[in-house]
């Protein structure tokens, strides 16, 4: 490998099981999370222009899955070898695939190929002993080696927090939906996924609910949990609080 790699970010706070669980059931989740919306509402744009549609991000998770599928295969089969696929551009495949033009049969068929592609790819996970999970793995550009383990939490993260994007839309569309997330804390945090107020302090944090910590006058871009909990009680988990502004989701 050539060039500067990065630490792959840890996402060690989700067993092996609470991880197989999202996997498995993210189709069923996906699709449940469309329940109830028009056409109009699936091919909205409701946060802005520039945002994706609920119809491109379904066509982006099974974008996703044919490559991560394949990863897990050779993670299995030419363990340490180079990703043969790297990576690829999400919003170039979005707009020159023109999945905000796909009509109803190619939307359902993109969720059964996504549905198809988890439940031939699960067997993998589920049979591997405690060594497999980091012998097998594949060499990323940026990441350097990404094991078995780490595709897991990858894959398992990435439909939750669409499953989560797509509720966030319903919300402004005014359709909301209550589907519990099974993996509300993020594995990374996207540029576009940042607040606004990334280096100054977060006056209405008290502390991380996991560790402990005291996070009061602490600068956003300097946290290292996973969560914080407010003044008033609640605890938001969306953001992951590590700012990795190099990062490029190898999605």
């Amino acid at each position: 490998m050539h060039g500067t790699t990065v630490a792959f970010p840890k996402y060690d706070f989700y067993s092996t099981a609470e991880l197989l669980k999202a996997y498995s059931t993210g189709p069923m989740r996906l699709a449940e999370a469309l329940c109830g919306l028009t056409d109009e509402d699936l091919r909205a744009r409701a946060r802005g222009p520039e945002k994706w549609s609920i119809q491109e991000i379904v066509f982006h998770v099974s974008d996703s899955e044919i490559l991560g599928a394949f990863r897990v295969r050779q993670a299995w089969a030419e363990p340490g070898t180079m990703f043969s696929i790297s990576s690829y551009s999400r919003d170039i495949w979005t707009r020159e695939l023109a999945h905000q033009l796909a009509d109803v049969n190619a939307r359902a068929v993109s969720l059964t190929l996504f549905a198809l592609l988890r439940r031939a790819t699960e067997p993998f996970f589920v049979r591997a002993q405690e060594a497999d999970w980091e012998r097998c793995g594949g060499k990323h550009p940026q990441f350097g080696l990404l094991t078995l383990r780490n595709l897991l939490e990858l894959y398992a993260d990435h439909s939750e927090r669409h499953i989560e994007e797509i509720l966030n839309i319903r919300q402004i569309l005014g359709k909301p939906l209550q589907v519990p997330l099974l993996l509300p804390m993020r594995l990374f945090l996207r540029e576009d996924e940042m607040e606004t107020n990334l280096s100054g302090p977060q006056p209405d944090v008290l502390f991380c609910p996991r560790c402990k910590s005291d996070l009061r006058n602490v600068a956003r871009d300097e946290m290292r949990s996973k969560g914080y909990k407010r003044k008033d009680g609640t605890v938001f988990t969306r953001h992951a609080h590590l700012r990795m502004p190099e990062l490029q989701a190898p999605l």
